[in-house]
């Protein structure tokens, strides 16, 4: 009877044991504004979590130890934190800080894409006029045409009208 009794207090606080848990906010460090959707990984258990819309997130049901926790959000650097669970529950506090990098100056430049091989002159192009004449000029450099049969329909198509 006295093994029995043994057994049975064993088996009920063998689930007593492991009814521990890790809770936190996840807030972003310069706003202090609560981060959502941030991926908690377990190392020690190879299992992932994620904050609600609050920045809160739990981990239930484990036993005390040392946990190695990675929080990861795209677009913060990554935070990794060992947690020493030895109390029942344990809440912690964790700053994301935002993924900044220095750069150095950039130019941008501009090239606006050439659909067609034509251009227009000017109307006054040092010491001649072609205002009012018929002034497009075909740049055959710039054309993909098939230039060994010379085809002028395929030149003059660029040539409205």
């Amino acid at each position: 009877a006295f093994s029995i009794l043994l057994i049975l207090f064993g088996w009920f606080s063998m689930p007593a044991q492991a009814q521990h848990q890790i809770s936190g906010y996840v807030i972003d460090a310069e706003t202090k504004a609560p981060i959502e959707m941030v991926e908690i990984y377990d190392n020690n258990a190879g299992r992932s979590f994620r904050t609600d819309e609050e920045g809160y997130f739990e981990i239930n049901d484990i036993p005390y130890g040392t946990y190695f926790l990675y929080f990861y959000k795209l677009g913060y650097e990554v935070e990794q934190r060992p947690i020493v669970l030895d109390t029942k529950n344990s809440t912690i506090y964790i700053e994301l800080r935002k993924l900044s990098r220095e750069m150095s100056e950039v130019a941008i430049t501009e090239q606006r894409e050439q659909v067609f091989a034509m251009q227009r002159l000017r109307e006054v192009e040092g010491t001649s006029i072609f205002a009012g004449k018929k002034n497009e000029v075909i740049n055959l450099d710039n054309m993909v045409v098939n230039t060994s049969s010379n085809n002028a329909r395929q030149i003059y198509s660029q040539i409205s009208g």
